[in-house]
């Protein structure tokens, strides 16, 4: 169901939706390829790009589009349909493209000027970076490791989240005691990918674990998304990681659509055992269906209106309202939460044809539906802000990533604490329960803190983070 904003009346929305129906096409019959190499094949990356789809969030003042959030909403769904590997390498290179706008004005242009340059990066702060200098340049000195290096491959452009280091070895704290963190934009060159991406879910993405040793970066080439945009635009008010969960939850929703439509067609020619109709036929399908086509809509129609909202609110100086942004959080988690049990029921009511052709993509679509759009999001429906020990194994569970399913079963899980309402600024709104904490920090089971993660070790970064999401 077409939902009819003024973002979605713009002759951008409409050339960008013809756009991504384009590329849709010619990802077609592509999928198995695409798994099978574990990560997109270059000519398709190429296509997304020459097609101007990485450069949804990219400024205007740097060449991209600059669309608003309904718009990458929309088109990364409809890539979704075709294949979810390539929508989820789309967006990231769109995310990562957002540091466009925090980054100085003539180091974005070179970085990100190129009209077909695909970006690659995670936000997460598991490197470090210490001050250099190289020719005469000053610059940092950067090493660690990384997961979720989706799309990396491809990329011409990888960023990645880094602590800054003191001279003393120790992270360079701010006033508040929270430490300095910094994203760093770094050559392809200059990043070794490891080849340990091994999921039963999007893993056509490459989202393996990187590594970065004793690379130069000049400091130019450095930005904080705390310390806000360069770009003033309603673009880069709205929440970073708003952004990064309405796309989670457009991969999703396009996979249950194209789940629904499958299943429909399959089920009209499929004939169970010991039956003269076919599956189409049963009150029982036809009610299922009915039920899951409803809540496809609700979920979309509420995600859309929360980001309609959102984008309002953006269109004003100064940082989205609180209940904003935890409805855009709300809104995304269950969108990816209800496609979810929209590909389940429809696989289990597929029945031994889910294994085969056609219905069998189903078995595709549930490993790929990311779980982790809504991480705490518990604080919405009734956590209380004293809510101490976030915990989950659903990471694992779903396959996001062998490198954590391999670390889980070794036993190397981490902690996360959430501190009470009152030890951030006293605030106890719900929004302190939707951080967009990196899912590989997120312990598997509730264990001591023996080894405590980036948060725990720096608890203001808690409410730093809670004012990007």
């Amino acid at each position: 169901m077409p939902i009819a904003t003024d973002t979605t009346r713009s002759p951008q929305h409409r050339e960008l939706m013809q756009a991504a129906s384009r590329a849709a096409l010619s990802l077609s019959g592509r999928s198995r390829e695409i798994e099978a190499q574990r990560w997109l094949p270059q000519d398709i990356a190429d296509m997304l790009a020459e097609a101007g789809l990485y450069r949804l969030l990219t400024p205007a003042a740097h060449g991209g589009h600059e669309a608003p959030p309904a718009s990458f909403y929309l088109v990364i769904e409809q890539l979704a349909r075709a294949d979810a590997a390539a929508a989820w390498c789309c967006f990231i290179s769109c995310t990562a493209s957002v540091l466009a706008a925090y980054l100085p004005e003539s180091s974005a242009q070179a970085l990100f000027g190129h009209p077909q340059v695909k970006a690659a990066g995670v936000f997460a702060p598991r490197g470090r970076a210490v001050h250099a200098e190289q020719g005469g340049v000053a610059g940092l000195r950067i090493s660690g490791r990384w997961a979720w290096g989706s799309g990396a491959r491809n990329a011409d452009l990888v960023s990645a989240g880094c602590l800054l280091i003191g001279d003393d070895g120790k992270p360079v704290l701010l006033d508040d005691g929270a430490p300095r963190v910094l994203s760093v934009v770094l050559a392809r060159s200059q990043v070794h990918l490891l080849d340990n991406w091994d999921a039963f879910g999007l893993c056509g993405t490459g989202s393996g674990e990187f590594e970065v040793r004793d690379a130069f970066v000049p400091l130019a080439h450095s930005a904080s998304l705390f310390d806000g945009p360069r770009i003033n635009t309603p673009l880069y008010r709205f929440p970073v990681f708003g952004l990064l969960a309405i796309a989670i939850a457009a991969v999703a929703t396009g996979i249950a659509r194209e789940t629904l439509a499958t299943f429909i067609g399959d089920a009209a020619r499929s004939v169970p055992q010991a039956s003269l109709k076919p599956l189409s036929s049963k009150a029982t399908v036809q009610e299922a269906v009915a039920r899951a086509e409803a809540a496809l809509q609700a979920a979309r129609c509420y995600l859309l209106a929360s980001v309609d909202a959102a984008w309002r609110a953006a269109q004003q100086p100064g940082a989205l309202p609180v209940d904003k942004r935890r409805d855009l959080r709300l809104a995304a988690t269950h969108a990816v939460q209800t496609s979810a049990e929209l590909v389940t029921r429809l696989y289990t009511l597929a029945g031994g044809g889910a294994v085969g052709l056609g219905v069998g993509e189903l078995e595709i679509g549930h490993g790929a539906v990311p779980p982790f759009a809504g991480d705490g999001v518990g604080g919405v429906v009734g956590a209380g802000p004293d809510r101490r020990q976030v915990v989950g194994d659903r990471v694992v569970a779903l396959g996001r990533g062998g490198a954590v399913a391999r670390r889980a079963a070794l036993g190397q899980r981490r902690c996360h604490v959430v501190l009470p309402g009152e030890a951030l600024n006293g605030r106890t709104d719900a929004l302190l329960q939707l951080l967009p904490l990196p899912s590989v920090l997120r312990s598997g089971l509730a264990l001591p803190r023996t080894n405590p993660c980036l948060h725990c070790r720096h608890p203001q970064l808690l409410a730093r983070s809670a004012q990007l999401s």
